[in-house]
């Protein structure tokens, strides 16, 4: 079964202590997809997880995991993993921007790593080192050998040429394609009035033949050139020896998991 298993993070500042500035806080989350039973998909994420926490600085730690079944229910777990590069940490939203690409698909992803260790990016790059850069391989190679998936458009879905789609989402096709109601549309280069680009997904309404049918959902423009192409989702394991570091960057971090909640008023 398709299982999403997410890795949940938390980093706090001034760990060292060599600051009177307050303390603070923060949480954020890194998800991947991998098709096993849960139990297998859970020791492939603790082993994920320990790869994981040699690439975070001692002000961090891995808090937890969540798995979801795609279309089912979902779970968490408390295992902890601090973070073992042995570096000081900097503000938590620090990050590593990464790429790779799926095994057998032409799909890449580009996905990004937070609370990258203050001494790893200096001058807005990323500065690596033998020990580092070691960490970095090994998890990719643990993504690789674990089967880990990513989410991604099937670019093999067929598409047709537009020849019209009036603003009341009637769309005219040069060539048949095979679609029933509720299906998912993507709009490429599709042009409007101003010849400004429509963009987005859009839902099948009614299908007179494969050259007619409506949207549902089109935003009451005229619309001519570019193609319609039938959205499908598939999800490519990595390709490990692929993956690697594109730049460094920042990506603000959200509030902390398993924090105190306030009061509820009594008030309605």
């Amino acid at each position: 079964m398709l299982i999403q298993a997410v890795m949940l993070f938390g980093q706090s500042t001034n760990k060292a202590g060599g600051s009177t500035a307050q303390v603070r806080t923060a949480g954020w989350s890194e998800a991947w997809y991998i098709d096993a039973d849960a139990t297998v998909a859970k020791n492939a994420m603790i082993n994920l997880c320990q790869e994981r926490a040699k690439l975070l600085s001692n002000a961090a730690s891995i808090v937890g995991q969540r798995y979801r079944i795609v279309n089912g229910g979902s779970s968490t777990d408390s295992r902890q993993f601090p973070g073992s590069s042995g570096l000081l940490g900097d503000q938590p939203g620090v990050a590593l921007n990464l790429s790779g690409i799926g095994d057998g698909v032409v799909n890449s992803r580009k996905w990004l790593i937070r609370g990258v260790p203050d001494i790893r990016v200096t001058e807005g790059e990323y500065v690596g080192s033998q020990q580092y850069d070691a960490a970095l391989a090994s998890y990719f190679t643990m993504l690789d050998t674990s089967g880990f998936r990513f989410r991604a458009l099937d670019l093999t879905s067929p598409k047709a040429e537009v020849i019209s789609v009036d603003a009341t989402g009637a769309v005219v096709l040069k060539t048949p394609l095979t679609v029933i109601q509720g299906n998912k549309l993507s709009a490429l280069r599709i042009k409007d009035a101003s010849n400004r680009a429509i963009s987005g997904t859009f839902t099948v309404n009614t299908v007179t033949d494969g050259t007619h049918f409506t949207l549902s959902d089109w935003p009451a423009k005229v619309g001519s050139k570019g193609s319609f192409r039938v959205k499908g989702i598939i999800y490519p394991e990595i390709n490990g020896a692929s993956c690697r570091v594109v730049r460094a960057s920042f990506r603000k971090a959200g509030g902390p998991f398993g924090r105190y909640r306030g009061r509820r008023s009594n008030r309605h």
